[in-house]
């Protein structure tokens, strides 16, 4: 390998720059922006080979082109972060009863379930297991769609604040699914229903008379 390309070079105006270490290992240097300390936010990437690292920094340049690089500091889970937003955010903009609904939301089905990740690695993938996990354990749909909508405003804030560039929740799939009701009156067998579609999670709440009025219904999307 040639001498020159072990040596680091800079590159003016805060451009990107790739070197190799004598570690061995590949470096790889980021103008991402500017702290809050008015210091230039430079971001470095490790990798084994060069190619690795040149994929590592043109990934870094895309998010800060598209103003979705994290801000810099320890990273936060899932756990860190819906603990404080509910301890210290939430309070301050909706009325006790809506806290009572973040509170079950967040301690009893997101934290023990999606906590341990770190917030900026969380996928819309992770989240779509979650939803079906809590299918098949039998929520009903007015709980699916409380922590669907508790967990999106939580890591809308998220994004806001810059700890995150966009929301997981708001990218999981579509999803359809058929689902059975029974009509509890002499002869009757269980009938099927058509199937809904639904952003984000696969169920939706209707009130007992529109069950009684209604045998199908498509319900409305999660957004």
């Amino acid at each position: 390998m040639a001498d020159e390309e072990k040596k680091r070079t800079r590159q003016p105006n805060g451009r990107s720059s790739i070197y190799q270490g004598k570690d061995g290992k590949w470096h790889g240097r980021v103008t991402v922006g500017v702290r809050d300390d008015g210091k230039p936010d430079r971001r470095h990437v490790e990798r084994k080979t060069r190619a690795e690292v040149t994929e590592a920094v043109r990934e870094l340049e895309k998010q800060r082109d598209a103003k979705t690089v994290r801000k810099p500091g320890k990273a936060w889970t899932v756990k860190a972060w819906l603990t404080h937003w509910i301890e210290n955010i939430a309070p301050l903009g909706v009325n006790e009863n809506t806290m009572v609904g973040y509170g079950v939301a967040v301690r009893k089905h997101l934290i023990p379930s999606l906590g341990a990740h770190r917030l900026d690695k969380l996928k819309p993938e992770h989240i779509e297991v979650f939803y079906a996990k809590m299918q098949a354990n039998g929520s009903k749909p007015a709980t699916a769609h409380q922590v669907h909508r508790t967990f999106r405003t939580a890591l809308n804030e998220a994004v806001r604040r810059g700890h995150l560039g966009q929301n997981p929740v708001r990218r999981c799939a579509k999803r359809r699914l058929s689902r059975t009701r029974s009509k509890r009156s002499a002869g009757c067998c269980v009938r099927p229903t058509n199937a809904g579609t639904l952003h984000g999670g696969p169920w939706h709440s209707r009130s007992d008379s529109d069950r009684a009025k209604r045998s199908v219904s498509s319900g409305p999307m999660w957004t």
